[in-house]
């Protein structure tokens, strides 16, 4: 890819991560107490640190390493909509835009890669 297309998807995939970084911590500030998970079941427990632990360790790495980020914030993505999908009745896919920046990093990572050849 040109070297402008990939700044460009770099840039954005930055954006997108402070953006969907930023709606977390409003979440979790938003949130009175931690005793509150008493009330959920480990599964549950699971998935609701799942994405947000993850995806923040990935989009940490990602602004240094995008192409190992971008592989964190996927796997975490894929691993908690299996985890969901066999806790649940029915088949869903959930956060598809954090799989998609995971994404936008990994094609970052490659074309840097590719660059230092």
């Amino acid at each position: 890819m040109k070297k402008n297309i990939v700044d460009t998807i770099n840039i954005i995939a930055r954006c997108i991560s402070i953006i969907i970084l930023l709606l977390f911590l409003v979440f979790f500030i938003g949130e009175n107490s931690i005793s509150d998970l008493k009330i959920f079941k480990t599964e549950e427990i699971i998935l609701l640190c799942l994405i947000p632990v993850l995806l923040t360790i990935g989009t940490v790495i990602a602004w240094k390493i995008p192409l190992i980020g971008g592989i964190i914030i996927s796997s975490s993505v894929i691993i908690f909509n299996i985890i969901e999908n066999i806790n649940s009745e029915s088949i869903t896919l959930n956060f598809f835009t954090i799989f998609a920046l995971g994404i936008l990093f990994i094609i970052v990572g490659i074309n840097k890669k590719r660059r230092k050849e």
